[in-house]
């Protein structure tokens, strides 16, 4: 009961206070009874905390940026970084440097007729051919030149032109007829090429070394030296070789297929790899219809009881060679007769051949090699072994 005596007075005094603060000044609302002044004090009240209430809120609203706290995912400071590793300092790796293709340079293929050595008889006409490469970066033209620089022209003069375009890393085979000096003899020419604006060029690194032919200048006898052994192997380029088409050198370029060739070998390599280590002449028939090689020596004069032998067959590796060994004699009078016939393919046989030449006695005759090609020469490398007349 004493609360309520002392709330009334207080509750009465705030309201008078608060009405006489809020009333407008033109008009005073008169309260009569309690209920009404308990209601006016409530809506006061009331009043008051929504006016604090919104006075908060605009102060929180109007604060200045820096006051407000703003929450993001959080990020490492510079101390939490990773320390980088050291990389080594760079260096820059050398590289060879391109060496410039000089203009013109030759390289030496090879000697496609006339190998070093070659016998002719003395005022023989033979025909030069090198296989030569472009090795430079510029374009040979027709108008380029096949020039002799030093040694024995062999009968040549001027120039020879080239005649044909030949590309860098191009080959062209290059051609001169020459003939053998009258003097017996051993002889050399050295040739360059000349460019269409006069610069003369050859092999080697420095494109000075001139390419050349070497022969051998000998009266070819026409009859058989008494002083040399009667075989065929070990005088063969005393012998007159022939392919279809007419002469060809003595030595030949190695395995030609195209015109014919002989050459001498003191370590054969016959059918069923057989090697051997007897004087053996290697010869190949020219090709085409009717291709033969054929070789025929000065005039011998046959005694009674002598006989040619020899052993003849396929070089190793040549599995389609078939061929026909021909033996002949051409008479005193030029009439060519046979001495006989072999047949040899490539089936791991050989033909050892005998014949009494005693029918023969007291003539003179030359004796002549060949070998055909029954149509075709392809792998027709074949051997005489050691043919020779054993007296």
């Amino acid at each position: 009961m004493i609360a309520k005596k002392w709330i009334i007075p207080v509750v009465l005094a705030i309201t008078a206070l608060v009405a006489g603060a809020c009333l407008p000044s033109f008009g005073v609302t008169q309260i009569n009874d309690v209920d009404q002044l308990n209601t006016a004090v409530a809506q006061t009240v009331a009043a008051e905390l929504t006016r604090s209430v919104m006075e908060t809120a605009l102060a929180k609203a109007t604060q200045l940026p820096s006051q407000q706290v703003i929450t993001a995912t959080s990020q490492p400071s510079t101390t939490d970084l990773p320390t980088a590793t050291s990389q080594p300092p760079a260096t820059s790796t050398p590289y060879p440097t391109a060496t410039a293709v000089p203009c013109h340079r030759i390289q030496f293929m090879l000697d496609v007729t006339v190998p070093d050595g070659t016998v002719f008889a003395p005022g023989t006409n033979f025909v030069k051919t090198w296989r030569l490469r472009n090795a430079g970066s510029c374009t040979w033209t027709p108008d380029y030149s096949l020039v002799f620089r030093a040694g024995n022209a062999m009968g040549v003069s001027g120039v020879v032109s080239l005649n044909q375009t030949v590309y860098p890393g191009q080959s062209v085979d290059v051609s001169v007829t020459l003939t053998a000096p009258a003097a017996e003899g051993d002889y050399e020419g050295f040739w360059s090429l000349r460019s269409s604006d006069g610069i003369l060029f050859g092999l080697g690194d420095n494109a000075d070394v001139s390419f050349w032919v070497k022969i051998r200048s000998i009266s070819q006898q026409s009859t058989w030296p008494p002083e040399l052994p009667l075989d065929f192997a070990a005088n063969f380029c005393s012998a007159r070789w022939t392919n279809a088409s007419g002469i060809i050198s003595c030595p030949s370029a190695h395995d030609d297929f195209s015109n014919g060739s002989v050459n001498r070998t003191f370590d054969p390599k016959i059918e069923d790899d057989y090697q051997d280590d007897e004087i053996t002449l290697v010869v190949i028939p020219s090709s085409g219809a009717n291709g033969i090689i054929s070789g025929r020596y000065p005039a011998v004069i046959v005694h009674s009881g002598d006989r040619f032998q020899a052993l003849v067959g396929c070089m190793t590796d040549m599995d389609d060679c078939d061929v026909t060994f021909k033996l002949k004699y051409a008479a005193s009078n030029g009439t060519i007769y046979s001495l006989g016939s072999w047949h040899e393919v490539y089936e791991g046989m050989h033909t050892r051949i005998d014949v009494d030449l005693s029918g023969l006695d007291g003539q003179q005759v030359e004796f002549i090699l060949e070998v055909d090609n029954n149509g075709s020469s392809h792998e027709d490398k074949v051997f005489w072994m050691t043919p020779h007349i054993q007296r």
